[in-house]
């Protein structure tokens, strides 16, 4: 099914959720009108009135779920009416049959360790993938072995297939030098290719090209300050997901200043507490479960999901100790908010903390625990997508819960409309009334300054 992304698509959709209100606010009235003539002579006053109070909210709820379905709509369409050229043309099939054979492409993949494998992401592979490449190839020579064999993808007189385009995308994505986000549009352009004229075939090279070469400047940039790509990655999708989310600019950049700051995606908190003293929680739980061996400079990809819960609930529970626990993710959620994400994790790999799968597998883990014999037990892992997507989900349903709603609607009635200005609020907003870290003044300097800093590396490719 071809996607069409076009104002006149959107005006239909819209359309078609107003008119969804409009035929609930008909029913309503209609029902406001009936309930005296034909009820009144059962229905008392007040029930009449409760009844009409329930629909007056009803009604408003619609409303308001329907403003923000829309407003999630105008985003997604203003970032695919920018890129996705193959959509807002006439498909059209090319008469000759694109075949041919990798360039280069077989040597690398000797030398990288490359798999074709899906993206399973057990506990080998991301601890492989993790792992700087250590290779004579610079960032550079990376996207343009990809970009030299885009350049002859579709010309009769080469031989580079769609196949070797699609394996080393899923290379750049594995090794962490694009996103998720980079990842399925590049795939989305590549399978498009074929099928479309000359003219938009060229285009849509230009556009994979021009992604490419911000990705390898923001990535040189900063491996240069010393960032691990995967930080880098971590920064960039999140930056993709807020957007589609609906969030103001100025707003994403706050919240990439407190990721920046604090974790990446699955991140177990740092026990390395040299320059300051070490919360209490955080020694305990070295005491108590090995932290500091068991999950210190690890990621929540390489460790037992189940363990973890084990860890943080079921020992909580027999250690009687309020304050157990540690952070985990891109912004170190901790304490209950930790038992939240983990429930997230594994309602995201499809075993729900309710469910009678996950009651098995806590129950053959806690048999191995009191045997010591773990030889039969199988631990359960999560992947990476699957732990993006699970803090995402926690980050989103936070900010619109009633305990923290007003940090994005506080930083939105003080908006200046100077981007620079309003980065530093929403950051102070997000520090305040969400993050939390202690030392709250501090960290709004230097917070505030990491986000600056990403607006100002990205702002050319804005």
């Amino acid at each position: 099914m071809i996607r069409e992304y076009s104002e006149e698509k959107k005006r239909e959709i819209f359309d078609a959720l107003d008119s969804i209100v409009e035929h609930d606010v008909a029913a309503y009235e209609d029902f406001m009108t009936k309930s005296y003539k034909d009820c009144g002579i059962w229905m008392e006053r007040f029930e009449i009135d409760y009844c009409v109070r329930e629909m007056e909210r009803c009604w408003e709820e619609l409303i308001h779920k329907n403003d923000e379905i829309k407003r999630q709509i105008e985003a997604v369409f203003q970032r695919q009416m920018e890129l996705d050229v193959e959509y807002q043309k006439e498909l059209k099939k090319c008469s000759s049959e694109l075949q041919g054979q990798i360039r280069l492409f077989k040597g690398l993949s000797n030398s990288f360790g490359v798999t074709t494998s899906s993206a399973s992401d057990n506990k080998e592979k991301y601890i492989e993938n993790r792992e700087i490449i250590k290779t004579d190839l610079g960032t550079n020579e990376i996207y343009d072995i990809f970009i030299e064999m885009l350049e002859k993808y579709g010309q009769g007189d080469t031989e580079v297939a769609i196949d070797d385009l699609l394996l080393y995308i899923k290379y750049l994505y594995d090794n962490n030098w694009i996103c998720k986000y980079d990842y399925d549009y590049i795939v989305c352009m590549i399978n498009a290719y074929k099928y479309v004229p000359a003219s938009d075939a060229a285009e849509i090279k230009q556009q994979i090209k021009k992604l490419l070469n911000e990705r390898e400047y923001i990535i040189n940039y900063l491996v240069g300050q010393e960032w691990e790509r995967s930080k880098i990655i971590c920064v960039i999708q999140m930056e993709k997901m807020l957007f589609l989310e609906g969030y103001d600019e100025a707003f994403i950049m706050g919240m990439l200043g407190q990721i920046i700051c604090e974790g990446d995606y699955g991140e177990f908190e740092d026990c390395d507490y040299k320059s300051s003293p070490m919360p209490d929680y955080l020694a305990h739980v070295i005491t108590c479960i090995d932290y500091d061996t068991r999950y210190d400079g690890k990621y929540i990809m390489e460790v037992d999901l189940i363990q973890v819960y084990y860890d943080l609930v079921c020992v909580k529970e027999a250690c009687k100790y309020e304050r157990h626990g540690f952070g985990v993710g891109c912004i170190q959620f901790t304490f209950d908010r930790t038992v939240d994400l983990l429930e997230l994790y594994f309602k995201e790999i499809g075993c729900p903390i309710s469910s009678d799968d996950f009651t098995e597998k806590l129950e053959a883990y806690k048999e191995a625990v009191n045997s010591g014999d773990f030889s039969e037990y199988d631990a359960t892992y999560i992947n990476v997508e699957q732990a993006q997507t699970a803090e995402m989900r926690l980050m989103c349903q936070e900010l619109k819960s009633d305990q923290y709603c007003d940090v994005y609607e506080g930083y939105l009635s003080e908006k200046t409309g100077d981007i620079e200005t309003d980065i530093a609020n929403a950051t102070e907003s997000l520090v305040y009334g969400y993050i939390k870290p202690g030392n709250e003044e501090a960290e709004i300097e230097k917070r505030t300054e990491a986000a600056l800093n990403w607006y100002q590396l990205t702002s050319d490719f804005r």
